[in-house]
């Protein structure tokens, strides 16, 4: 969040009805003439003006917060029932960064660092935790068994297509391009499979189509590599002579 803020001479609106404003940044992280307008209550919107300010961590909220600790500066609220401008001077103010971003919070875990177990065993748990949709649980603890499979795939692959040419005295330049085109097109059918996941989890076998996909053209260049070859039929005027 708070990269989102810390941009030079430039009017950031972080969320609807918040405008943030920085002239400078100096090498030591300290913020020079902040402007910040807070008008999401139209009965008392509120603008703060401060020299300098600092962005700190909070070491009581945990960890990912911070804080603009705001130095030198001015509080205007202006009540709308009856006109009035309240001011406030003041050496250092402190203001919550989550603050103006809404009430909406970064999930406080990724699906991607908890365990494969409880991907499986505590779905609602843990799409409660990260924020994350039936649909991408799915194809994160699907993905886990899928990558090994590619893995596999891309060995297969790359090994039965330095099997199909034979010596060439320009190298294996052939066989290695076509290695990568098959993989190309692998990995484009492994792109095209988790969006229908997503969106229907039921679809859940569509996440190791392009491994399946793989191992098979593996097989099949195997399978090709190992018929045998019929000698080069000799010109007819070989034959004769």
């Amino acid at each position: 969040m708070t990269a989102r803020l810390l941009t030079e001479g430039t009017f950031l609106h972080p969320a609807a009805g918040v405008t943030f404003y920085i002239r400078s940044i100096e090498p030591d992280g300290t913020l020079t003439d902040v402007f910040l307008s807070d008008r999401r209550n139209p009965d008392a919107p509120q603008t703060f003006t401060a020299a300098r300010a600092y962005l700190v961590a909070d070491q009581d909220g945990g960890e990912g917060t911070a804080k603009l600790v705001m130095v030198d500066g001015l509080a205007q609220t202006l009540r709308s029932d009856n006109q009035r401008l309240f001011t406030t001077h003041f050496q250092d103010f402190t203001y919550d960064i989550e603050r103006l971003f809404g009430a909406q919070t970064a999930p406080y875990v990724h699906v991607r660092y908890l365990s494969t177990w409880r991907l499986f065993a505590q779905e609602e748990e843990v799409m409660a935790l990260t924020g994350a949709s039936r649909g991408d649980l799915v194809v994160e603890r699907h993905e886990r068994f899928e990558q090994p499979l590619m893995c596999l795939a891309a060995a297969l692959i790359g090994f039965a297509a330095l099997l199909t040419g034979g010596f060439s005295r320009f190298g294996v330049w052939r066989q290695i391009v076509l290695a990568v085109v098959l993989l190309l097109v692998v990995k484009g059918i492994e792109g095209a499979a988790f969006d229908p996941v997503r969106r229907d989890p039921s679809l859940w076998p569509l996440v190791y189509a392009a491994p399946l996909a793989g191992l098979a053209i593996g097989t099949l260049m195997l399978w090709l590599s190992g018929r045998p070859r019929r000698p080069r039929r000799a010109p007819a005027e070989e034959v004769a002579a």
